[in-house]
This record gives structure tokens, sequence and C-alpha cells, in this order.
């Protein structure tokens, strides 16, 4: 990955709205800038508890009544694609190296979201919410670098709904679609889900960034439920956008639906690949067969993007194999248990 400030064209803007004098957000802005972000813009209600996070001279405080009017404002005034947050997180060194070069070379871009453990449809690594702490997830800076360490980029998906604890919001889509909505419900991830299906409305995209994970530590703040699940919030979102959720819950519903796919890639990426081997060929003899799928076992064993192989057996492991199955990432099983192992 590049260094911070490689990135060229519109400056690196973030604003990001305190709704909860009791939220810490000292290591969210110290992320930011160490992520390359030239400014932060800090917005609340009250002055004095947007200064408390002031840490340097590219971050400042404003009075802002809310997180909709907030990224607003500072868009107008840099005339910048923003990236957008209200509650604390985490990011990486270059967190937005891909999705900026992406919203400035493609005008068809809304927003860009990105993997979080706490980002509801978009939550990685599981396609539930849940505690970073309590995932078992890497941090923000080495979960980013394995979703980028392959020759093989992982692609932008497209997602019917934006979501997340932070996004990155095109100031194109802005300009042409119009500003943030002030939803009344005091959290910026109601008005960014509004904003993308407006935008849809004009030929606009929402995009996963899939190389990008996103930390929402639940020590910085504790978290509430997932906006876009409540009922107010949904009948709202229907009342402005009809298609909504008709049209949206059977895209994010959908066995091997885009997300879904993105996420098994990216969880394979992340952890590693859980191979499961049929080995019912391995009887008493050693056989061509037999050394055929030891040395399977073995090649697969090398691959760093391999974390676990399972190979179930019809018995006990066979003389001849265990050599085969020395290492930790191999296990062998009877069929039920490996089953339940490589589960």
């Amino acid at each position: 990955m590049s260094g911070p400030h490689d990135h060229v064209g519109q400056p690196l803007v973030a604003a990001v709205f305190v709704r909860d004098r009791s939220h810490r957000y000292a290591s969210t802005i110290r992320s930011l800038l160490l992520a390359g972000v030239d400014h932060v813009i800090v917005g609340a209600p009250a002055l004095d508890t947007a200064t408390a996070f002031i840490v340097d001279e590219r971050t400042e405080a404003v009075v802002a009544t809310s997180a909709a009017a907030h990224v607003n404002t500072t868009s107008d005034r840099f005339d910048a694609t923003v990236i957008a947050l209200d509650e604390p997180v985490i990011v990486a060194r270059d967190a937005f190296e891909h999705s900026q070069s992406m919203i400035e070379l493609d005008a068809r871009i809304a927003t860009v979201n990105y993997w979080s453990n706490y980002a509801g449809h978009l939550s990685f690594p599981d396609a539930v919410p849940s505690s970073h702490q309590g995932s078992g997830t890497v941090d923000a800076e080495t979960g980013t670098q394995r979703l980028r360490s392959s020759d093989e980029p992982l692609e932008p998906v497209t997602v019917p709904l934006a979501s997340g604890p932070l996004v990155s919001i095109s100031r194109r889509a802005l300009t042409a679609c119009g500003p943030l909505i002030d939803s009344g419900f005091d959290e910026l991830a109601v008005s960014v889900a509004e904003f993308g299906l407006r935008a849809a409305g004009r030929g606009f995209v929402s995009l996963l960034d899939p190389t990008t994970f996103v930390v929402r530590p639940f020590d910085l703040a504790a978290p509430t439920t997932p906006v876009l699940t409540r009922g107010e919030v949904r009948g709202w979102l229907h009342d402005r956008h009809p298609m909504f959720p008709a049209a949206i819950d059977p895209q994010l519903s959908e066995a091997g639906n885009p997300i879904e796919r993105a996420r098994a890639v990216s969880r394979a990426r992340v952890s590693g690949l859980r191979v499961l081997i049929d080995g019912s060929v391995m009887g008493a003899w050693e056989t061509g067969t037999q050394v055929h799928l030891m040395s399977l076992v073995s090649a697969l064993a090398r691959r760093d993007d391999v974390e676990r192989i399972v190979v179930s057996l019809p018995g006990p492991t066979p003389p001849y194999a265990p050599a085969a199955l020395a290492s930790p990432a191999r296990s062998p099983g009877t069929t039920g248990d490996a089953l339940r192992s490589a589960a």
C-alpha cells in the first residue's frame, strides 16, 4: 500500500459529527489523520463539545445542528467528497486510497461503503453486526492489509442500500441529487440511506469497497440498534421512496447475492480458507489414488490463504497418512467429526 497523502485530485476531508457527548472520538480522529485525511471538521451542537477533540492544525471545531447539515456544509466548503461519520470508528492507514480513486474516476458513484464489524447488512466477517472484541476479527490495520494482500484485487460491489458507521459521499452526487436530508432520527445512517436511494433514481450507484475494514469499537461508545432495521425508520424511507423496502430487501436476503459472495471471498482473504476433503478412499492400502490425495493436502497446506484442511476418513488414520497430516493446519477425522470441524 502507498503512504499517507499519496492521493491526487480533491483533498481528503472528513466530517465527524459528535451526536453524543459521551462518545469518545479522539482515537477516531487520530486514525483519520494517520490515514492521510487532510482536514477533519468536527461538528457538534455545542462548540465546546467539538473543541474537545481538536488534535492539531488539520482539525477544526464548528457548530452543527445535525449530522446531515454538517456533511452538507463541509462538502460545500471544500467542494470535495466527504468522509462522513457520527460514530467512533478506527480506520487503517491508507483506508481511503481505493475509495477516493473510485469516486474520482467514476462520476456515477454516489457513496462508497466499507466492511465493518457493525454495519448492518455490510457487517463483516459475519452477515450480522457483532462486537469487534467478540467477533474474532483482526483490527482495522491488519484486516485491511489482508484484504489487499493478493495480486488479485477484490472488486467493488454494488449495494442496493448504503450503510455503515462511516461512508464516503461523492461531491458530484451531492451536487446533482441535492444535499442530505435531516431525518429527525439523529443518526447519519438514515440520511445516508435516503440519499443513496434518491441518487439511485438519478442513475448513481452505491458501492462497497471490500478492500477496507473499519472497526466500530464498543468501548468508545455503546452501539445502538442498527437503524435500518427499525420500523419507524423503514416507514420514513418508504414514504420518500416507495420502492423501499419491497425492491431492496429481496436483494439483501437472496442467497448468493453479490454482498454475500463478496463477504465470503473477503473472509477467506482475512481468515484463510477452510477446506474439507473427502478422504473416503483412504483405506488400509496405499495406492496411486491415496498418494495423489495426500499430495493435494500437502500442496494446499503450503498456501498462505488456507487456514485449515479437514480430511474426512472412513475410519482411523491409515499408517501411511500421519506424515501428510502432521501440520497443525491439517486434521483428519471421521466424516461426522470432519464436517463439524470444518464448519
